[in-house]
């Protein structure tokens, strides 16, 4: 995993755990972040982990539902399925709506 996607994971970890009002938003931020930085990656499997890595990012703040959504997707890419849609693209337009910071 590249450092840009590393540091962006340890800053989402370190305000979720300062909690407070806008702990959310900044670690959905984050984690948004972090999804579009790996769609940079090259290897499927580190794209895997990013983005279960950033589904973790989600669950630390209590977003359950983006969380299992892309501890689904990263599923799909560990074992090799694509997009919805059959494409070999990284980010479904219907997964990169659903997941976009509120």
């Amino acid at each position: 995993i590249t450092m840009q996607i590393e540091a962006a994971l340890k800053l989402g970890r370190f305000v979720s755990g300062l909690g407070g009002m806008g702990a959310r938003a900044e670690v959905c931020t984050l984690a948004a972040e972090v999804l579009e930085q790996s769609s940079l990656l090259t290897a499927p499997e580190e794209r895997a982990v990013a983005v279960g890595e950033a589904a973790a990012l989600y669950a630390l703040v209590g977003s359950v539902r983006r969380s299992a959504l892309l501890s689904h997707f990263g599923g799909d890419l560990t074992f090799g399925a694509h997009g919805s849609n059959g494409s070999t693209g990284f980010m479904d337009p219907v997964l990169s709506t659903a997941i976009r910071p509120i």
